[in-house]
């Protein structure tokens, strides 16, 4: 017997008397044949435990404000605005603090090129699929939202003494105070209309109900 082949034999012989070299003989084998098939496997685990973690340890969010507007907001008075609202809310989750994630969509009248169009789409999703309660709009998106049935009458949360049926004036409120929003155009409150999905979410509902205390207190 060559000497080649009588090493051979002598780690094979090795292998299969070492159960450490035989497991590692074995995943060799199974993973020069299956290694496609575990990679995918491996990404899914690590996708799963992605999506998991996130949903787990992600900081619940009470309210999503948006604001509708010709005029971008600065991203310095993004965070005094989200602070000015939580100040007015009330805790939705139970956790003991109020979270507000605060969102801008800017809409051009004249839809003058792409990214407007993607604004209005922008918007019509956050109205369809969103868990939005109420929006800080100025007049033209205003009479946009009421036009297109988006928005309801403050009536239907027993409040009374707004500008008109559907939005009250937020001007002289503490809720833009700090912020440069209203230097150039008038800002209000309206609230989205109740879809027929959202009447039966409890915490939707519950939403809806907590932003009473806040639209009384800042009527003029």
């Amino acid at each position: 017997m060559s000497n080649s082949n009588r090493k051979k034999t002598e780690m094979g012989g090795q292998t299969s008397t070492n159960p450490i070299m035989r497991i590692i003989y074995w995943f060799k084998n199974y993973w020069y044949y299956y290694k496609i098939p575990m990679l995918c496997v491996l990404a899914g685990v690590v996708l799963l435990g992605s999506i998991l973690c996130t949903v787990v340890f992600k900081e619940k969010t009470d309210y999503t404000v948006v604001i509708v507007s010709q005029l971008g907001v600065d991203t310095e008075d993004h965070e005094r605005l989200r602070q000015n609202f939580e100040s007015h809310l009330t805790d939705i989750d139970g956790n003991g603090k109020v979270k507000v994630n605060l969102s801008c969509i800017q809409l051009d009248v004249d839809l003058t090129d792409e990214f407007s169009v993607a604004a209005y789409e922008a918007l019509t999703g956050m109205l369809v699929f969103d868990e939005v309660v109420f929006l800080i709009v100025d007049d033209y998106c205003a009479r946009y939202l009421q036009d297109i049935q988006a928005i309801e009458p403050l009536s239907v949360l027993g409040i009374e003494g707004g500008d008109d049926a559907y939005k009250i004036n937020i001007m002289e409120t503490d809720l833009l105070e700090g912020t440069s929003v209203g230097k150039y155009l008038d800002y209000y409150l309206v609230v989205k209309k109740l879809s027929d999905v959202d009447s039966d979410d409890a915490r939707y509902l519950a939403r809806r109900d907590a932003i009473v205390p806040m639209l009384a207190e800042v009527l003029p």
